[in-house]
């Protein structure tokens, strides 16, 4: 549960850390700093995602902790922090250098009104099956820790493929006063477990899917 709950909060730190009229600072992904107008629930979800995501070189991704990922662009092309997949930048977006170990690359979008979309690909070794991979990151939802809000409007699974492997997901909302709909993807090539991670406004969350769905299209296993 570890892993699935640390790209959770990230990814609402992420988005959540850029909606704030105050100062506000990043590290490993999650805002450290003041916002203004963020909530207490904000501060301690990214409190919590900087805490978490220090262990995640614990899921058996045998890197180290420290330091950025290597993501290497070329243009539109992005490849893999560890040279496993390519894929392309959606249009519009950036490739953000990320600390986390198990995190293959990152890229985000500036929207108005100060909201950032971000699209986010995690890697760990598979200990399970890609259904019980995604069954278990699904129910990881109904035990969201009591401090913070608990995940809405969850759907059910919902069968893709990545580049010819299938995959599975999932939609849900981060409530709050600053709310985040979120798509998790999880697929398996070989001994890794991935997940693609799209994390956005509500407002924004249509067209984040098509982004998410660039990024997926172009993806090619190495």
């Amino acid at each position: 549960m570890r892993t699935a709950l640390a790209s959770i909060l990230v990814g609402a730190a992420l988005v959540l850390g850029a909606c704030g009229s105050g100062s506000t600072t990043t590290t490993g992904g999650a805002s450290t700093g003041t916002s203004t107008s963020a909530t207490s629930a904000t501060s301690t979800t990214a409190s919590t995602a900087n805490t978490t995501t220090s262990t995640s070189s614990s899921d058996g991704t045998g890197t180290s902790s420290t330091g950025s990922a290597t993501t290497a662009s070329n243009g539109n092309a992005l490849i893999a922090r560890h040279s496993q997949f390519r894929t392309t930048t959606p249009s519009g977006f950036i490739s953000k250098p990320a600390t986390e170990a198990n995190v293959e690359l990152r890229v985000s979008r500036a929207n108005a009104g100060g909201h950032i979309t971000v699209l986010t690909v995690f890697r760990g070794v598979a200990h399970e099956d890609l259904h019980a991979l995604a069954a278990r990151a699904l129910g990881n939802l109904a035990s969201f820790p009591t401090f913070l809000p608990k995940p809405q409007k969850i759907s059910a699974l919902q069968s893709t493929q990545v580049d010819g492997q299938p995959a599975l997901y999932f939609d849900y909302r981060f409530p709050g006063r600053k709310p985040i709909e979120r798509r998790q993807v999880f697929v398996i090539d070989g001994e890794w477990k991935y997940e693609i991670s799209d994390s956005a406004a509500p407002a924004q969350f249509a067209a984040s899917l098509t982004a998410l769905q660039e990024l997926i299209s172009s993806w090619r296993w190495q």
